[in-house]
């Protein structure tokens, strides 16, 4: 019934993104729901400057960050955030 409902979805990028979701916590029930822990601490650790990629399904236990800046301020900046949450990435890891 879900897959059913987002099949109505008019927007394509929606719609597959949705049934693709839904897809797959149905196939892999502990790794969605991994994820969808993993991806409620990320949401903590939100920075403009810094772009966080997971591996697909958490195949491999590791966090990717990519940092943009502009500036050595801007630089200093991110490091001094990534060093403030060191509590928060600790908890991140260990659900990895």
């Amino acid at each position: 019934e879900k897959l059913r409902a987002f099949l109505a979805e008019e927007d394509f990028n929606r719609r597959k993104q949705g049934f693709m979701r839904e897809l797959f916590k149905a196939y892999a029930p502990f790794y969605s729901e991994s994820l969808e822990k993993v991806k409620r601490q990320l949401e903590h650790l939100k920075h403009r400057a810094v772009l966080y990629e997971l591996s697909p399904g958490l195949e491999e236990k590791e966090l990717r960050l990519k940092v943009c800046v502009k500036s050595w301020e801007d630089l200093e900046e991110v490091l001094n955030f990534l060093k403030s949450k060191k509590e928060e990435f600790k908890r991140l890891f260990e659900l990895l």
